[in-house]
């Protein structure tokens, strides 16, 4: 079973906590642990059960430290460990009422190599640290006039490399780290993506400047991660592109459909069974497929940005909106330019739980 590392603070609450207390050094290969056994391990730890809950579809079981009260403290602060399951994806929580301990554990982190995009923030403030497929993500809250200190650690099951086979498997990475993890760091470059002089955003280029380049667009530019969507084609408006001065005529990534770069108007017709729009010179989308799902592809989800050879001429690409077939009678030469595929929602609403 895939590894998930828990960290778990060293301070304790003089007088207060007893049994065994972890070091800040100690990750905790907790996922390796059957289940049945999870319980019996944590309680040799000083940790009591805490109950069980749901939240939405996830399964929360919570561990407190144990405790000795004392008539000096009724009411001590407790350090708490969590576990989230939902189906298969396994996460923990860590909760401390020492600031000492979390500053500690953020210092040890950033040492670790973990990258976080916005670590020039105070040290109280919200952080997100990734490494390979392993992302943490610390807070503060408190809880009963009592501040507590929280880091939630996430690890992404990597896929088998023999699934990647299609470019709407690459939905599935999530972050830059995730992919470098994957792929490889060489394989995998940090960019700048150009939609126009004023719309720049900064994204992951996966085989950069070759026939399997893909560009990763992230909703989230300072950590690099939440897919917004990801970009197929030939030569692309990368800031790394304009040093490169070769063409790229064949991009290698299909998808499951048969949809490919380079694939001709007619070639596309016929695969998704039926005719299809696509918007003109009057529209800020020029050449870009009307999103629909009336045939084999599904438009809506699957953005085709059509390339031309012959375009100049045509006053047919005047029009609002110009059907396929209409471009295909005139031979106007028309082929797939660019491919953009968007993260299933489920996906989308899967990370924005976390």
């Amino acid at each position: 079973m895939k590894r998930v590392l828990l960290f778990i603070g060293v301070v304790s609450i003089a007088g207060v906590c007893y049994g065994q207390q972890f070091s800040v050094d100690e990750f905790l290969e907790v996922s390796a642990i059957p289940a049945q056994k999870l319980n019996n391990y944590i309680s040799k730890k000083g940790y009591t059960p805490a109950g069980k809950t749901m939240q939405n579809d996830t399964i929360v079981d919570t561990w407190q430290q144990a405790v000795k009260l004392t008539q000096d403290n009724l009411n001590p602060a407790i350090r708490r460990i969590s576990k989230y399951q939902n189906g298969k994806s396994v996460s923990f929580s860590y909760q401390t009422p020492s600031r000492e301990e979390y500053i500690q554990a953020i210092s040890i982190l950033k040492k670790d190599g973990f990258f976080c995009g916005n670590e020039s923030k105070n040290a109280d403030s919200a952080f997100l640290f990734q490494k390979m497929n392993m992302t943490v993500q610390t807070f503060s809250f408190e809880e009963e006039g009592i501040p507590y200190y929280s880091l939630f650690f996430h690890r992404e099951e990597a896929p088998a490399h023999r699934n990647i086979n299609y470019a709407e498997d690459l939905l599935q990475f999530t972050s830059h780290e995730y992919l470098s993890n994957f792929f490889g760091a060489d394989n995998v470059k940090k960019d700048l993506y150009f939609f126009s002089e004023k719309e720049i955003n900064k994204c992951s280029v996966l085989f950069p400047n070759s026939t399997r380049q893909v560009v990763f667009i992230w909703k989230d530019e300072d950590n690099l991660m939440e897919l917004s969507h990801i970009l197929i084609g030939g030569n692309m408006s990368t800031r790394s592109s304009l040093d490169f001065n070769n063409q790229i005529r064949e991009n290698t990534w299909t998808l499951s459909s048969g949809v490919r770069f380079n694939m001709r108007l007619a070639e596309l017709i016929k695969l998704n069974g039926q005719d299809f729009s696509f918007f003109g010179r009057n529209s800020d989308n020029f050449l870009t497929v009307s999103p629909s799902n009336n045939g084999e592809i599904d438009f809506s989800s699957v953005g085709i940005v059509l390339d031309c050879l012959n375009c100049e001429s045509s006053s047919l690409l005047n029009k609002q909106t110009i059907l396929a077939s209409e471009a295909l009678d005139q031979h106007i030469s028309l082929y797939v330019g660019i491919i953009m595929l968007m993260p299933p929602v489920d996906q989308v609403k899967k990370i924005a739980k976390r």
